[in-house]
């Protein structure tokens, strides 16, 4: 009696044990697709790889659309991979990143109701180190796990693997927010022709290879027609490195057009491509205003870079990355890319404009066309008393007001490239100003915004300002830069009496012109500003030098006497003993007057 309650006890515990294990036993031979393992879904699989070209196959049917997630922890010694069949053992995705001691992982993988198969063997890496056949591992798990419908929300949605090829590319809508993973990384499947075209302009422009990296392809299309600005956001990933490859569908099929017919289609009916990267490792991607066509239709290809360093599923789903893109209206007070070179820039039509340095490398141009329509466009300003243009030219003011975290510069060019100006005085978040520009009718002036000396970042999310005002102190009395050089600018800067004039940046000379109507004993005065100590030289007509003047101190004023023997024009250079002295808010005066006997 006793001994048939003992084994009746003992059925009930391994019955009890049986039941609360959460772990399905893998039965042997189960090696090739005839002979597949069923499993249900989910399941946590519990087997072994027998020898060093062991393959455990699991079949399993999808009643319903859903999105599954695989992984398979570190075995010692052995290094696994994971590969997906549909059931006509077509091959949809593989895991074999990582070598030997880690294991592997499939985060997001979708599919539609059918039979499928999920294939366990050693990796790559074992098969090149040719691994005794005779080693077993130590158990394996095995977790195949559904995704949660539940997780996300209208916006939120779940990137769709398999999604590495433009015929099973993932439609997005503006707003909508992808939840991606970079996993698995390495992908060795043969890709489309213009795919691979794509990334060896990638490979070249960004000298990083990502062909036999795992790519996530978008797509999405503008129905209107029009312009637009697009916008697009990446979150970071750590460990990650991730590129942002737009294409418009015209540009691949002009890139899969053979070599002997590419010639014969215009630049500008290639379509559009572009890529952003702008960070490296651990940070994300940006994009706040690249023009595009509407009535088109384009994709995204993400791609990246790893540190593979391993990390199990659960990190991995903890990690993902999140894309979005966005469509707004061009405006003509708004930067559009690209507007990197002289020969595309933005046209100047409103007193401020806006943009990003995005890249860190980026450099925006603008264009101020020197008509009379682009003229009146600056000068019809807040308390403009006259806004009538009755000179062919002006003084113009130039602001840059950056994000608090960037250091700007702004340079200034002429219609023929020639640098004119640039400022580089603050450092992170300081305003750049030129508070004295010569502008003329007819001529046409480039502006340029770019990274300044202490810059170290961009920023695609917060916009900079740069202004443009002409400013009644624009008279005969003042200064009118570009007056670095002899020569330049000598009309708007020859005076009669006195001038004044800014030291717009650090080693800044003003070159002034005077007459001397009369015989006699003539004073070049200047007067001073704190913590300047000005000098100031005359040359005669002939570009010869005559005297020099030197303060004595800072702060002091200068005062040079030159006695002059017949009506003569005279040039004065202007700058202080002090390298890194600037001063855009006190402007000193030079005055040239005849002494009293």
């Amino acid at each position: 009696m006793k001994k048939k309650y003992f084994y009746g006890l003992l059925f009930f515990i391994v019955l009890l044990f049986a039941s609360c294990s959460s772990h399905v036993n893998e039965l042997e031979p189960n090696n090739s697709f005839d002979a597949a393992q069923s499993v249900r879904v989910p399941s946590s699989i519990k087997g072994k790889i027998n020898n060093g070209i062991d393959n455990d196959i699991y079949k399993f049917e999808i009643l319903e659309k859903s999105c599954l997630s695989f992984s398979i922890n570190s075995l010692k010694g052995f290094d696994t991979a994971l590969k997906v069949f549909n059931e006509k053992q077509v091959e949809i995705a593989t895991a074999d990143d990582f070598y030997k001691n880690f294991g592997e992982a499939i985060p997001n993988l979708c599919f539609d109701p059918g039979i499928y198969f999920i294939k366990l063997l050693p990796g790559s890496n074992d098969h090149k180190i040719g691994r005794p056949v005779v080693i077993a591992s130590d158990d394996y798990y095995l977790d195949i796990k559904v995704w949660n419908k539940n997780d996300f929300s209208q916006k939120l949605i779940l990137e769709r693997e398999p999604n590495d090829f433009l015929k099973d590319s993932q439609k997005m809508n503006p707003g909508e927010i992808i939840k991606g993973f970079y996993y698995p990384f390495l992908d060795y499947k043969a890709k489309e022709k213009s795919v691979k075209e794509i990334l060896k302009l990638v490979q070249e422009k960004s000298r990083k290879e990502f062909i036999d990296k795992n790519l996530d392809i978008y797509q999405f299309v503008i129905s209107d027609k029009g312009d637009y600005l697009l916008q697009l956001s990446l979150s970071p990933v750590e460990n990650f490195d991730p590129v942002v490859i737009v294409a418009e569908e015209r540009f691949l099929d002009y890139l899969s057009m053979p070599l002997e017919v590419k010639p014969s289609v215009p630049v500008n009916e290639r379509g559009t491509f572009f890529i952003v990267d702008s960070n490296s490792f651990d940070k994300g991607e940006g994009l706040a205003n690249y023009k595009i066509k509407g009535g088109r239709k384009y994709y995204i290809f993400l791609a990246c870079l790893s540190r593979l360093d391993y990390i199990e599923l659960p990190t991995v789903l903890q990690r993902p990355y999140h894309l979005s893109y966005n469509l707004l209206p061009l405006t003509s007070d708004m930067e559009s890319e690209p507007n990197d070179q002289l020969e595309n820039p933005k046209i100047i039509e409103n007193n401020v404009m806006k943009g990003f340095l995005n890249p860190i490398w980026d450099k925006d141009f603008y264009l101020l066309e020197g008509s009379a329509d682009s003229f009146y466009r600056l000068n019809f300003q807040k308390d403009s008393v006259n806004p009538q243009i009755t000179k062919i030219f002006k003084m113009l003011s130039i602001t840059l007001i950056p994000p608090k975290d960037l250091d700007l510069a702004l340079s200034v060019y002429d219609e023929y490239g020639r640098m004119l100006k640039m400022i580089d005085n603050e450092g992170k978040g300081g305003v750049e100003k030129i508070p004295n520009f010569l502008a003329e009718l007819g001529n046409k002036l480039y502006f340029s915004v770019s990274a300044g000396k202490q810059n170290e970042s961009d920023d695609y999310l917060n916009p900079y300002e740069i202004k443009f005002f002409f400013t009644e102190q624009g008279s005969d009395s003042f200064e009118y830069e570009p007056n670095d050089q002899a020569l330049v600018n000598q009309g708007p800067n020859t005076f009669s009496d006195t001038v004044r004039g800014y030291l717009n940046h650090k080693e800044d000379i003003d070159h002034f012109y005077a007459i001397g109507e009369s015989v006699g004993k003539y004073h070049f005065y200047l007067k001073g500003l704190p913590k300047a100590t000005f000098v100031i030289e005359i040359y005669d007509s002939n570009g010869y030098f005559i005297k020099k003047a030197v303060a004595k101190a800072p702060g002091e004023d200068v005062l040079l006497e030159h006695f002059i023997t017949r009506r003569e024009v005279f040039r004065i250079k202007v700058y202080t003993v002090e390298k890194n002295y600037y001063n855009i808010n006190d402007a000193y005066s030079l005055s040239i007057y005849k002494a009293v006997k």
